[in-house]
């Protein structure tokens, strides 16, 4: 009975260690993401494909050491995200693009500058109401992909009523085989 027990805490605690997230999300005219295990540690240097709606591999790349990954999207479809890990773990997810991606002026300076590449002109700045607009949208897209993020860590957090009622779960079934090992004496 003591290796019943055992061995069946090792398998919930062995096939929960290895669960495969994956995250994406679209950024102005990329399509960026995080690959994690359940423990939240990320996936390293892990293989990720994207697809079309035809299953069409259309690139590829490596998670950085952090998860993340990031791909150039030029087209208005549905795309499929998967993740390859070691020992055959997978996890895709499908993202829509219903509206072409534009490349964001400000992002693709900044973008240059961190590069190296930018030389700066001095301009008056540019206050349309359609760019507010557009650099709220993207601000508030940003925030929305962190507040899901930490929902998403959130659910796949161990909880200790989680585990405490695992253990409950675990001495009542025990309890149970026993009161019938122990009638079946008598």
């Amino acid at each position: 009975m003591k290796y019943f027990v055992f061995a069946l805490m090792l398998i919930t605690t062995e096939t929960f260690a290895h669960s495969l997230h994956l995250f994406a999300n679209l950024q102005q005219n990329h399509l960026e993401g995080r690959a994690y295990y359940a423990d939240q540690s990320p996936a390293s240097y892990e293989q990720v494909f994207l697809y079309d709606k035809n299953d069409k591999l259309l690139q590829k790349t490596l998670t950085t050491q952090e998860g993340t990954f990031r791909f150039s999207i030029d087209k208005v479809q549905t795309f499929k995200v998967v993740i390859q890990a070691e020992e055959g773990h997978r996890a895709e997810t499908q993202i829509t693009i219903v509206e072409k991606p534009k490349i964001n002026p400000l992002e693709q300076q900044l973008q240059q500058a961190l590069d190296g590449k930018f030389q700066y002109e001095h301009r008056s700045p540019d206050c349309k109401t359609e760019t507010l607009e557009k650099n709220i949208v993207s601000i508030l897209q940003q925030e929305m992909q962190i507040l899901k993020e930490q929902l998403n860590h959130y659910e796949n957090k161990i909880r200790w009523h989680d585990i405490l009622g695992g253990l409950g779960y675990i001495f009542g079934l025990a309890g149970f085989f026993m009161y019938i090992t122990t009638r079946r004496r008598t």
